[in-house]
């Protein structure tokens, strides 16, 4: 059972493969199909044999990263900490009391997660940031609007 059930799967590849070479024909994808084609084999290398990795660079460049981002949360923390004391909009983002943390993490001043394009969109429009997205692209059309903005932007 269980053979013939493989058998019939393969029988379809055929007419799957010519359904996609329509489709990568049609939006005239053909140089990406050849460029995955040939990379394939060095993905395949790769697995099989394992790649060399300089572990102590890597965790030069990990750490230094994560101050990098760190630091810039921070920044972007206190300047919507300061914003927050002159419009009323951005009180909601500072907590007045912070909770106890029993993991020993580092405290912080917002709760804001500068990775979330909704979280920050939220807050360019509070601060009357006529913008509809945090792409990068659309930031820096408004980065002598805010301090904040020209901070997300080195944050993105």
């Amino acid at each position: 059972m269980n053979i013939k059930y493989g058998a019939e799967d393969v029988a379809h590849l055929h007419t799957i493969q010519e359904k996609q070479l329509e489709l990568i024909r049609k939006h005239k994808l053909e140089n990406v199909l050849e460029l995955e084609n040939n990379v394939v084999q060095v993905f395949a290398d790769i697995e099989y044999n394992g790649m060399k990795l300089d572990a102590n660079k890597w965790l030069e460049i990990t750490n230094l990263a994560e101050t990098s981002v760190t630091s810039q949360i921070t920044k972007l923390d206190n300047l919507l900490k300061e914003a927050s004391i002159n419009n009323p909009k951005l009180r909601k983002y500072v907590p007045v009391y912070k909770q106890v943390n029993m993991f020993d993490l580092p405290e912080r001043d917002t709760q804001i997660n500068w990775s979330s394009s909704q979280q920050k969109l939220n807050i360019l429009k509070d601060l009357g940031v006529p913008i509809d997205s945090t792409l990068e692209r659309f930031l820096i059309k408004h980065k002598q609007t805010h301090p904040l903005i020209k901070e997300l932007i080195e944050y993105t």
